[in-house]
């Protein structure tokens, strides 16, 4: 019966077009332009990597832009439900050049990698599922994809640290090294200067909620106690390191957990669009 509900629910259609919009919406605000325009103004040798070895190299800071204008645009069209699956399709087409271009100049990271992988598969959505009459699979699929993809990328990184380090990983003075050389923030001075314990807690417990991730898959409940938990994490790390707004963008991809408040949401935005339509 439970397996059922993930893939079968009445509510499906309104919850994932719920989280699409906010997606959409954070990466338009957020990411909808290329990270550092001046690497071409640098003279940074380009060097592709990746899927970009088959597509074309970009020649000029222009033709960018107007990628990006084009991301954002199908982006706006995505939030606010217009022609939702060709502009789902377009924002991944787009979003794959203006998300990742920089990787070509040697600034290499995976900070936006999983909002990209949630539009993309937002994007494989056949587009009959956005009607808001329709509560098939297509509906659940995505969402049921997306928690265990969540979970599965908390606890790789979880096993990696344990593959090449150990439990030493976490109780060594490894993070105490890591935020020094990094020139962490003023709360992370702080840090560095109380006992070395308490660095060692703070990794302990990071390793721990990562490695504890399925438990996340459990019930709605452990749902929304790892979310609070993963948004901890990237909070923490912004605070004391700096560095990782990046990451901050997999705060809204945690959403997909939180089916009570999407569901919520969605509704309270369609009775005030409603209310927003008789008063015009």
């Amino acid at each position: 019966m439970k397996l059922n509900s993930w893939f079968f629910r009445e509510e499906g259609n309104s919850i994932l077009s719920t989280f699409k919009s906010i997606l959409c919406l954070y990466l338009l605000l957020f990411h909808s332009t290329p990270s550092d325009f001046n690497l071409y103004g640098t003279g940074g040798a380009h060097t592709p990597v990746g899927f970009f070895h088959i597509l074309p190299q970009l020649t000029s800071q222009g033709f960018l832009q107007v990628l990006s204008f084009v991301f954002q645009a199908s982006l706006l069209l995505g939030t606010i439900g217009v022609l939702t699956g060709p502009s789902l399709l377009v924002a991944a087409v787009s979003g794959a050049y203006v998300l990742a271009n920089h990787y070509n100049y040697g600034t290499v990271g995976h900070g936006t990698t999983l909002i990209y992988t949630c539009l993309l598969v937002l994007a494989l959505v056949p587009w009959s599922a956005w009607k808001r009459d329709y509560n098939g699979i297509h509906a659940r699929w995505p969402i049921a994809f997306l928690k265990c993809f969540i979970v599965a990328s908390y606890f790789i990184a979880g096993l990696q640290k344990l593959r090449f380090s150990g439990f030493e990983w976490a109780w060594s003075e490894n993070l105490a090294i890591y935020m020094f050389q990094i020139s962490s923030t003023l709360a992370g001075q702080i840090l560095l200067e109380l006992p070395p314990v308490v660095l060692r807690s703070l990794a302990l417990f990071a390793l721990l909620v990562e490695l504890l991730s399925p438990l996340a898959l459990l019930s709605r409940r452990s749902g929304y106690v790892f979310v609070f938990l993963w948004a901890s994490l990237h909070f923490g790390i912004q605070l004391t390191m700096g560095h990782h707004k990046g990451f901050l963008s997999q705060i809204p991809c945690l959403l997909v957990f939180c089916e009570g408040l999407l569901l919520f949401a969605g509704k309270h935005a369609r009775l005030q669009w409603g209310r927003l339509v008789k008063v015009r």
